[in-house]
């Protein structure tokens, strides 16, 4: 016999941890974009920057500049 009350509750939590790690680390990567100054680009690794389309991928003039380069 199963309780399918418990299994619901289990998902629930699982769904709501889920969606508050995801808020929680948007909230912290923004905080840290906009903190330094820097492009948002800086901290995303490379691997997922490629999987972005072509038009959202940065360009060559999105750099930092050179005094915030060593930030």
């Amino acid at each position: 016999m199963q309780n399918r009350y418990w299994e619901k509750a289990a998902r629930a939590n699982r769904r709501k941890a889920v969606v508050l790690t995801v808020l929680f680390h948007l909230a912290l990567l923004g905080g840290l974009a906009l903190g330094t100054h820097a492009k948002l680009t800086e901290f995303i690794p490379d691997f997922i920057i490629k999987q972005l389309p072509a038009d959202w991928q940065p360009g060559p003039g999105d750099q930092a500049p050179a005094d915030q380069a060593s930030l």
